[in-house]
């Protein structure tokens, strides 16, 4: 994970401030958001970079992806 997508969520805490992560299964999704607009769990993280996804995996609608760079 890059510096800032830790420091800034980790300062914003500690300063009393709510938090709400919009997919996966962690502590900060809100009740009836798990894994809403990206997946995060045991099996699948769309939020991934490596390895790639084929494309027949990339089926549901509005699911944020890693972008892949070439």
């Amino acid at each position: 994970a890059a510096h800032s997508e830790l420091l800034i969520p980790t300062c914003l805490y500690n300063a009393h401030f709510q938090l709400l992560d919009m997919g996966g299964e962690g502590s900060f999704v809100e009740e009836g958001g798990k894994n809403r607009f990206y997946l995060c769990n045991k099996r699948v993280n769309t939020l991934r970079y490596r390895p790639n996804f084929e494309q027949r995996y990339m089926n549901r609608y509005a699911t944020l992806y890693h972008p892949i760079k070439s």
